[in-house]
């Protein structure tokens, strides 16, 4: 979701669609989003109310086992990209679709949040002796 926008701007502008004021395009127009990610909102609303716009101030960590049961109901057929988003609260699409990638390379689903590995594990020395 894009960041600048306030969760109680959207949420009002989801609310005023739902009520049938306005279409998607409209709405999305009046707060400078695509359509898509408009209708992102309105179906995060619908399943999962208010609580859909609350911001948590980091990013969701996701364990291995997860990721790699969202990426076989996606090859089982039992849901798209934008539904299985939705119904397990995963921010963006684009996230599935590079989980199913790494599984679909024989890459492993690692744990997300973990930590890195150190870039630089023994810096050198910059002064003379």
């Amino acid at each position: 979701m894009p960041r600048g926008i306030l969760p109680e701007v959207k949420l009002r502008a989801v609310k005023d669609y739902i009520s049938g004021n306005g279409s998607y395009l409209s709405h999305a127009s009046e707060l400078g989003v695509g359509k898509t990610v408009f209708r992102r909102w309105v179906n995060k609303y619908k399943t999962f109310g208010e609580s859909a716009f609350i911001r948590t101030g980091h990013n969701q960590a996701y364990s291995a086992s997860f990721k790699k049961y969202v990426v076989e109901t996606y090859l089982n057929g039992e849901g798209s990209y934008r539904e299985l988003a939705v119904t397990y609260n995963i921010p963006s699409e684009n996230t599935i679709r590079q989980w199913i990638l790494k599984y679909n390379g024989h890459e492993t689903l690692k744990a997300s949040g973990t930590g890195g590995n150190a870039i630089m594990t023994k810096g050198r020395n910059t002064f003379i002796r």
